[in-house]
């Protein structure tokens, strides 16, 4: 049974688990850790947020987690839930990550994932990256300061 992933991904109130800095770091982590097993070469992840002012600091924690498991985030900036999903299939990135909580109020916010088809991750593949982020034991490696954890897409 998941405990963090809703029908819309993770949503909470930003700043409070499981959408900490701590928490989105390892919610970036298990993300490239559960794509590099499945896919054999560390993940390419594109990220999109809407205008919440949480957004850019939501963004970098899932950019170091990334980072600290090998992957990289391009950041897409401000742009739509459907223009990700676009972006994340037609530009081939391994998956896609949209921070936002729609019509929640403007102190929440959320993590979304997409497959490198565009759409909603399969719940298999959520449950995986969730048994990650509830791992106690398991701390994040510290980011290896030469690796590039963000790009910016054109």
């Amino acid at each position: 049974m998941k405990r963090l992933f809703g029908t819309d991904g993770i949503r909470a109130i930003a700043g409070m688990p499981p959408l900490d800095p701590l928490s989105v770091r390892k919610f970036g982590f298990a993300l490239a850790s559960v794509l590099k097993a499945e896919l054999g070469h560390a993940p390419r992840v594109v990220c999109g947020r809407d205008t919440r002012e949480s957004g850019p600091w939501l963004r970098d924690a899932v950019a170091d987690g990334l980072a600290a498991a090998g992957g990289t985030l391009a950041d897409a900036g401000v742009i739509t839930t459907p223009g990700l999903a676009y972006a994340t299939r037609d530009a081939k990135f391994d998956a896609g990550v949209m921070i936002s909580a729609s019509h929640n109020p403007f102190e929440d916010n959320g993590l979304k994932v997409f497959s490198r088809d565009g759409v909603k991750l399969e719940d298999a593949v959520e449950s995986r990256i969730e048994t990650i982020i509830l791992d106690d034991a398991l701390a994040v490696p510290p980011e290896d300061a030469g690796a590039p954890s963000r790009t910016t897409c054109s």
